[in-house]
């Protein structure tokens, strides 16, 4: 993996760094929808690693080439037709002229598909395992690790104030692949009950038989759109992609962020037309002791930050737990694939969770089941999932994509959900993280009007017809989007996105019987310019102005330096956001597997700088700093996070060594 992102560094960047820019503005948008700063890292990893393996393209079959991401179902299956019908392809170019493929799409994914004669990678795909060790801190230490009670010495953050990790990954030539993930965060001790604070990790084994994978340990899974339990994260209509793959995902995960991972053991047996998942998993989480002592379903209440500092967060620690277990059929007729899944499980209090409780309530018992399907033919496709958790909630999502030609395709979705409908983990398409009580229309129109133009448009409508905020006044809220931006060919690459929301919200007002209904509007316009004059140099101009009630806005300045055997960062942000619910996520360079969106909101600016040396064949380190500096504050953060001063240093170093 080491040697994979080097010589990605140094092959075609101008348009390698152009499809990352999709991953960047994904998580981005996300952020933005969801009004949290909860990432699904396990998914962006996972994206990344593909992006680094690269897809060959005379021998991937059907799922590898949908999964990869940088294919629809409609060019995959093209790809597949001409190979059968004409044999292997002798040059990535031939894709230029088939149908469904856009040539300016094309220049952005070609450095990441290979045909085996002539991948410059293929001297380094056989390395089988990666040692990551990470450590950072922030100075100047916040008041969380300074004594609040002299007589006892207690402080909130009694552990050290570096965040350090580790991951270890080896696969042998027999399939079997070994993964573990060791992390504490700033604040927390090293070391839980004699254990690492954070563990995670999987052994699995693949085989080219009917089973064709086991995993003990931690793994994700997703079946159909993600009603029921899902990690498509699929916020954005335009950014949808349904395949035979994203139907039935089972993946083993050492991520570091596993809010949304199983954990037990997972098999997955295939057919030429039949793939089979069955599974069982228990976990622990993390609960409010509050909760737990008041609420009749504690497991609402479910922390998903996995913080550990204060003595609040630890007394919360692995409060109430979830065991369930399922299968899944996914058959494919041709041009139609069809989906089955049910499953049980039960939620309940561990031993901690009773003895804060003072009783041992009766476990909660849940079941769920869906049915979902993908048909393409020619120039359709049409998806959907049909769940149930309980008798009497149903929802339902269903799309419908046409291509009109090669340079116009359009998409038409459908999404419903019941009030009283839960998922296990549902992510599936919705305004935020949740899908309770929702349901709304979304229309996406992609173009390529011109050789050098592309444009999309997309609008969505969303209502919640029930009680959103404990008030019996229905609320709604609706979205737009409209980009033009450049096809990505030459060392020059412009975009333009301008996006929208209004929503209509009733929050409790304490002493009042009725609460007013507030509408907010939000409008934010982008500019980016990316320039590649060499293949050693780029320099990137970014501008980001949002209005609420008052506007505010972020410019970005980039510049990227890569030799032979370094790579140099430096970024500079400025930033003035009165308003908190108007603030800006920007990307900021990061080591491998580091994914940094900060919120902007106030006035200031912020230096990164990130230098990458590779020593030895097999090392890579990486040392990044940055530097913020507020105009309008004599303190940064808030609780036990506040630092005196208006200013705040980070930094962050990598070691990789693969082998």
């Amino acid at each position: 993996m080491v040697r994979l992102m080097t010589v990605v560094l140094h092959i075609s960047g101008t348009s390698f760094a152009q499809f990352l820019v999709q991953q960047e503005d994904l998580a981005e948008e996300m952020l933005y929808l969801d009004g949290s700063e909860m990432l699904p890292l396990a998914h962006l990893e996972e994206h990344q690693e593909l992006l680094l393996q690269g897809v060959e393209i005379n021998t991937a079959s059907l799922d590898e080439l949908t999964k990869s991401g940088l294919f629809t179902p409609f060019q995959a299956q093209v790809l597949l037709d001409y190979r059968k019908r004409f044999g292997l392809l002798w040059s990535v170019h031939e894709l230029d002229a088939l149908p469904g493929f856009r040539g300016s799409e094309l220049e952005r994914v070609k450095p990441i598909l290979y045909i085996s004669t002539e991948n410059p990678l293929r001297n380094n795909r056989g390395k089988s395992g990666m040692l990551m060790i990470d450590a950072g801190r922030t100075i100047p230490l916040s008041r969380g690790y300074s004594l609040t009670d002299p007589s006892t010495e207690a402080v909130p953050y009694p552990g050290s104030p570096w965040k350090t990790s580790m991951r270890l990954r080896t696969r042998s030539n027999r399939g079997i692949t070994l993964a573990a993930s060791l992390e504490k965060d700033a604040g927390e001790r090293f070391l839980y009950n004699q254990r690492p604070e954070y563990l995670a990790g999987y052994a699995s084994l693949c085989r080219s038989g009917i089973l064709r994978e086991v995993i003990a340990g931690n793994f994700r899974l997703g079946h159909g759109l993600g009603l029921v339990s899902g990690s498509g994260f699929m916020h954005s209509p335009e950014r949808l992609s349904v395949t035979r793959s994203s139907l039935s995902v089972m993946r083993p995960s050492a991520s570091l962020s596993n809010t949304r991972a199983c954990n037990g053991l997972a098999a997955k047996i295939e057919t030429p037309r039949l793939r089979v998942l069955a599974w069982s998993s228990y976990r622990e989480y993390d609960l409010s002791p509050d909760a737990v002592r008041t609420e009749a379903e504690p497991f609402e209440s479910r922390r998903e930050t996995s913080l550990h500092r204060t003595p609040g967060e630890t007394a919360g620690r692995s409060l109430g737990y979830r065991f369930h277990t399922g299968v899944q059929a996914l058959k494919w007729f041709g041009d139609l694939t069809l989906g089955g899944m049910a499953a049980v499980g039960l939620t309940g209090l561990t031993t901690r969770g009773t003895d804060i409780a003072g009783f041992v309530p009766s476990p909660s018992f849940f079941q769920a089941c869906s049915v979902h399907w993908l048909w393409n033919k020619r120039n359709l496709e049409t998806f959907g999932e049909l769940a149930c958790r309980e008798a009497g909630d149903p929802a339902f999502i269903t799309g419908f994509r046409y291509h009109f030609s090669d340079f116009l395709q359009g998409l038409l979705l459908l999404h419903h959900y019941s009030p009283g409908y839960r998922g296990i983990d549902p992510s599936a398409y919705a305004s935020g993280s949740k899908t309770e009580n929702e349901y709304g229309i979304a229309l996406s129109l992609q173009a390529e009007p011109g050789r050098y133009l592309l444009a999309n448009y997309k609008l969505e409508y969303f209502r919640y017809p029930g009680p959103r905020y404990l008030i019996n006044i229905p609320s709604w809220s609706t979205r737009f989007g409209v980009t033009f931006q450049s096809p990505g060919r030459g060392s020059f690459i412009w975009k333009i996105r301008v996006t929208g929301r209004s929503w209509q919200t009733t929050p409790r007002q304490v002493g009042l019987n009725h609460c007013p209904v507030v509408n907010q509007n939000r409008l934010r316009a982008e500019l980016r310019l990316d320039h590649h004059p060499t293949r050693t140099f780029s320099w990137l101009t970014r501008i980001v102005v949002s209005k609420l009630t008052e506007t505010g806005f972020a410019a970005v300045q980039q510049f990227r330096f890569t030799g032979n055997r370094w790579g140099t960062t430096l970024q500079f942000v400025v930033f003035h956001i009165k308003e908190w619910d108007n603030r800006i996520y920007l990307y900021e360079p990061g080591p491998l597997y580091s994914f940094n969106f900060p919120s902007l909101c106030g006035k200031g600016q912020k230096v990164t700088l990130q230098i990458n040396w590779k020593p030895l064949e097999r090392l890579t380190l990486t040392c990044k700093v940055s530097h913020m500096t507020y105009f309008d504050r004599d303190a940064v953060g808030s609780g036990n996070d506040l630092t005196t001063g208006n200013q705040k240093w980070q930094t962050q170093f990598q070691v990789r060594l693969g082998f």
